[in-house]
C-alpha cells in the first residue's frame, strides 16, 4: 500500500527518475514509531507579559490576576524588575555570550517599553507587607522577553521604500523532518496543509549531510565546500562574507528577522563560530541564550532534548516572537526566518508532541490575516539522519527527502496565475534547495523594489531555476547539484547481504574511514563487525552498491555507496560515508565537524 496524492509507484517517475512512494505507515516504520505526549511545561500562568499597543508603543504588564498562584503562604506582595540582555563584546564569542545590565528597572503593569529594552529578563520576588524593608523576599517568578521594538533604522527603511505594496516572505523551519514524518507523525498540521491548499514540493531532495550545507544552499545558493572557501563558518566573523537571502531582501527595504532554538545545535553556531553582528534586524539569539542560562529547563527523557525553557515549551518562544514580528510589519513588508529544532531534532516520534500546538500556530497567522499579504515557505532541511529508521530502505530515503509546503495569497495568486501554474507542475518534478533560494529571489524581483540587478541563479547550480518556471521533466540530480550519494532517483534493489562481494564492498569503505583517522593518533582503527543491508543498481556496464553496517569498538553504523564494475572491481567510493546511529561523547576528543561522526577515541 502507497500513501500519496500522486498515484501509483513513484513519486517521480520519468526515465531519469523514479523516486519511490513509499507507505509512511509500513511496519518498519511503525514498530519504531510511538505517538508522545505534548509537553505540558507549567501549570502556572505566565506573570508578565508583552502588549503591543502600536508599532511605536509596546508595554510591559504584570498579570495581577495570577499572582495568587505565585505567592506562598507567608506573602502577600510582590515587586518585579528587570535587567537589559545584550550580545557580549567579545569578538571571538560575540555570538555565545550575553551581558546583562548592572541596571534592575523596576515597573508596574503598563510600562513602556524603550527601543534598548528589546531582550529583558524579568524577576519578581516576593514578600510580607510588615516587613518595612524587603529582606524578608524570595524569587517567585522570572522569564525572559524577546520584544520586537521600534527601531530607528528599520522605520527608516521601511519608510524609503518606492513599493508599499510588496509581499511579505516568511521561512519556517523544523529540523530533521521528512515528507513521510510529516504525514506520520503531525497529522494534524499534515491535514491543515492539505485542506487549505498548501502546494508541497513532493520531489524535494536534499543536497547535503546535516543542516548546515541544507540551509546555506537555501539561504545562500552556495554548497558546503564553496561556503568554506568564502565565508568560513569556523573564522569568526567569516561568514558575514556570504551574502543571504535577507541581506537581499534587506536592500529591498524589508524588515528582516531570524530566530532559532535550542543554542548548542543552531545552525551557525555548533561547532561554528556565528555570526560576528547580527545577521537581521531583529535576531533572537541573545535572549535564547539567556533564557537557557537563567530559567529552569525539562528535556525529553529519551533524547535528552531541551523542550521546556522557564514555564513554555522552548519552540514556542521562536513561534511567539514570529507572530510578533508579522504582526508588527503586516502594512509594511518583512522577511523572516523562523527555525526549530527543539521537538523534531532527536528522535523520530518526538514531534507528534508537537502536532496540534503547531497546527494552532499556523491557524494563529491566518486568524491575524497574515496570509492575506504573505507566502510562506514551510519546510525541513532534511529526514532524520541517526536512529533506527535508518536501518532500512525508507530511512534512507526520508533522510533524504525533506517536506517543503508552500502557501500563496489569492492576491499574488491572481497576479501571476501563469507562475502559480508552473510551480503546480513542478510539484511532482524533481526540486532542490537551490530552487527555493532562487525562487526567494525571484519574489523579491517581483516586488519592484530592488534596485540593484538580481539574477535568478545559484552560485553553486548553475542549472536550478526558480520554482515559478516550470521544470523539465526529465530532470536528473547531476544537472542540478544533489551528489550522487543523497540521490533519491536511483532505483536501488535490496539483495542478499550475506554475498561475499558485500564483506568485500564494506570493508573497502571502513579502509576509507581508517584512512579518514589516520592522522589522529587519539582514535581507534575502526573493523567492521556485520553487515545491516545492502542494495544495488546496475547503469551499463557500472555497478553501484549501497551499503551499510556495522563497525568495531565504536558500535558505530555507517552507510555508504560504491561504484564498481559489473563485476566487483575497481571499487570507487562514491560521495561521503554516512553515520547512522548517534555518537554522543565518542569523538570528543577531535573537533572537526566531519571526522567527529567517525572517531572513537581511546
Amino acid at each position: 500500500m502507497y500513501y500519496s496524492s500522486v498515484p501509483g509507484e513513484f513519486l517521480i517517475d520519468n526515465e531519469n527518475c523514479k523516486i519511490p512512494n513509499v507507505n509512511p505507515y509500513s511496519s518498519n516504520a511503525m514498530n519504531i514509531f510511538k505517538v508522545r505526549k505534548a509537553k505540558n511545561c507549567s501549570d502556572l500562568p505566565l506573570l508578565t507579559s508583552i502588549e503591543r499597543i502600536s508599532y511605536n508603543d509596546v508595554r510591559l504588564n504584570i498579570n495581577y490576576q495570577y499572582s495568587k498562584d505565585y505567592l506562598s503562604f507567608w506573602q502577600n506582595k510582590f515587586y518585579c524588575y528587570y535587567q537589559r540582555i545584550s550580545r557580549s563584546q567579545n569578538e571571538e564569542n560575540a555570538d555565545d555570550e550575553i551581558l546583562l545590565s548592572g541596571e534592575f528597572i523596576e515597573f508596574n503593569s503598563n510600562h513602556q517599553l524603550k527601543e534598548e529594552d528589546e531582550f529583558i529578563f524579568v524577576t519578581c520576588d516576593g514578600f510580607y507587607d510588615f516587613t518595612l524593608i524587603r529582606y524578608l523576599k524570595t524569587s517567585i517568578y522570572k522569564n525572559v522577553h524577546a520584544v520586537i521594538v521600534a527601531k530607528k533604522s528599520v522605520s527608516k527603511k521601511l519608510t524609503t521604500s518606492n513599493n508599499k505594496d510588496k509581499t511579505n516572505v516568511l521561512f519556517i523551519g523544523i529540523d530533521s523532518l521528512s515528507r513521510l514524518n510529516l504525514i506520520r507523525a503531525m497529522p494534524a498540521t499534515h491535514d491543515y496543509l492539505q485542506q487549505n491548499q498548501w502546494i508541497e514540493m513532493k520531489g524535494y531532495n536534499k543536497i547535503g549531510d546535516n543542516t548546515f550545507p541544507n540551509l546555506m544552499a537555501v539561504l545562500t545558493g552556495v554548497n558546503e565546500s564553496h561556503a568554506f572557501k568564502i565565508c568560513n563558518p569556523y573564522e569568526v566573523g567569516a561568514i558575514h562574507n556570504c551574502k543571504f537571502l535577507w541581506d537581499d531582501f534587506n536592500e529591498g527595504n524589508y524588515a528582516t528577522a531570524y530566530a532559532e532554538d535550542f543554542m548548542t545545535f543552531s545552525s551557525f553556531n555548533y561547532l561554528k563560530k556565528g555570526f560576528l553582528k547580527p545577521p537581521t534586524d531583529y535576531y533572537m539569539r541573545p535572549p535564547l541564550l539567556a533564557a537557557e542560562k537563567l530559567l529552569n529547563i525539562k528535556r525529553d527523557f529519551s533524547t535528552w532534548s531541551i523542550t521546556c525553557v522557564g514555564l513554555q515549551h522552548y519552540a514556542d518562544y521562536i513561534y511567539n516572537y514570529a507572530a510578533d514580528f508579522v504582526e508588527t510589519f503586516k502594512n509594511s513588508s518583512y522577511f523572516g526566518l523562523f527555525w526549530t529544532n527543539s521537538f523534531s531534532h532527536e528522535d523520530l516520534s518526538l514531534p507528534s508532541s508537537y502536532d496540534i500546538k503547531m497546527r494552532k500556530h499556523l491557524r494563529k497567522l491566518e486568524e491575524m490575516k497574515i496570509l492575506e499579504n504573505t507566502i510562506i515557505i514551510l519546510f525541513a532541511d532534511h529526514g532524520m539522519r541517526f536512529g533506527p529508521i535508518r536501518k532500512y530502505f525508507t530511512g534512507w530515503l526520508e533522510e533524504r527527502l525533506p517536506f517543503l509546503y508552500l502557501w500563496f495569497p489569492q492576491k499574488f495568486q491572481n497576479e501571476h496565475p501563469k507562475l502559480i501554474e508552473n510551480l503546480k507542475i513542478n510539484s511532482d518534478r524533481l526540486t532542490t534547495p537551490y530552487d527555493l533560494y532562487i525562487t526567494a529571489k525571484h519574489i523579491l524581483m517581483l516586488s519592484g523594489d530592488y534596485n540593484k540587478s538580481l539574477e535568478l541563479t545559484a552560485q553553486s547550480c548553475p542549472n536550478c531555476q526558480s520554482l515559478f518556471n516550470e521544470i523539465p521533466i526529465n530532470r536528473t540530480c547531476s544537472e542540478v547539484s544533489i551528489p550522487n550519494e543523497y540521490c533519491t532517483c536511483t532505483p536501488f534493489k535490496e539483495i542478499d547481504n550475506s554475498l561475499p562481494v558485500v564483506f568485500k564492498i564494506a570493508n573497502f569503505i571502513v579502509d576509507q574511514l581508517n584512512e579518514k583517522l589516520s592522522k589522529y593518533d587519539e582514535c581507534a582503527k575502526l573493523k567492521l563487525n556485520k553487515i545491516i543491508s545492502a542494495r544495488n543498481v546496475t547503469f551499463n556496464d557500472k555497478t553501484e552498491t549501497l551499503v551499510s553496517f556495522s563497525v568495531l569498538p565504536s558500535n558505530g553504523e555507517f552507510e555508504a555507496t560504491v561504484r564498481s564494475s559489473i563485476s566487483y572491481k575497481n571499487f570507487k567510493l562514491l560521495g561521503e560515508i554516512s553515520r547512522i546511529n548517534r555518537y554522543g561523547d565518542q569523538s570528543k576528543c577531535v573537533h572537526d565537524s566531519h571526522l567527529r561522526k567517525f572517531c572513537y577515541c581511546l
